[in-house]
């Protein structure tokens, strides 16, 4: 399964790298203003494909094609172009996240940066990987010198006032799984991550988790696919950050 996903982001990769530094058609989605181009369509087509040509009985989510109609326990989590006004101005900074969940579990998670060519991957229990080498979330305890990165600040202005006065290099996202792949390689401590869609986080929180970092809901409870307020951190700065955020 790990190696359908690896193969299935590559391809997505070599779609979005041709197109890369072009100017881009963009839209908007109607209800929540996400941004969506051409070559997201396409990317996620081909990831679709690759998947569903190995496991035709799994069930496929994806950020522009949605939910298909496949019972089964075993679902695909895709976003093709995470950080797509990123990407549609020729900025490197994005990510191609693909998860696959099982009965609401994420069991294996991959982000590729076509551009930087980062392949991050993790399966349950089986320790998280960059481009093949073992990685592992840092142990620093000092929040005040920790970089904590945040989803979008109109979604996420509200949940992080408490970090206002405690951490000197708050930042915002601007592709949220390949920004949350940076606390898993130990870049950065954590992540605050807001939203309403599981294609932005799925694959990414795996890759933390089995860096040796912990992801949580605000209340502490342990994360799922259902989730839209999660914590994503090094572990040793996981409480203190919790007790600073509102919930």
């Amino acid at each position: 399964m790990i190696e359908v996903a690896v193969e299935a982001v590559k391809k997505a990769g070599q779609i979005t790298s041709t197109y890369f530094s072009q100017v881009q058609k963009v839209s908007y989605k109607h209800l929540d203003r996400e941004v969506v181009s051409e070559v997201d369509i396409k990317a996620e087509s081909a990831i679709k494909e690759t998947v569903k040509s190995r496991f035709p009985d799994h069930g496929f989510l994806g950020e522009e094609t949605g939910r298909d109609s496949q019972k089964s326990e075993y679902v695909w989590i895709a976003d093709p172009i995470d950080g797509t006004v990123n990407y549609s101005r020729g900025l490197k900074k994005y990510g191609i996240s693909l998860a696959l969940s099982k009965n609401r579990e994420v069991i294996l998670g991959v982000v590729f940066n076509p551009i930087s060519g980062e392949m991050f991957t993790a399966e349950r229990d089986k320790k998280a990987y960059l481009n093949g080498e073992p990685i592992h979330v840092n142990k620093n305890v000092d929040l005040f010198q920790a970089v904590v990165y945040a989803s979008e600040f109109s979604r996420s202005k509200e949940v992080i006032k408490g970090l206002f006065d405690s951490v000197k290099n708050l930042r915002i996202a601007s592709s949220s799984a390949y920004d949350t792949c940076m606390v898993a390689c130990g870049r950065t401590e954590a992540f605050i991550k807001v939203t309403t869609h599981p294609w932005g986080f799925a694959a990414a929180n795996l890759i933390v988790e089995e860096a040796g970092g912990k992801v949580t809901n605000l209340d502490g409870t342990p994360w799922n696919t259902d989730s839209t307020i999660m914590l994503i951190s090094n572990g040793v700065l996981h409480d203190q950050l919790l007790s600073l955020l509102r919930r």
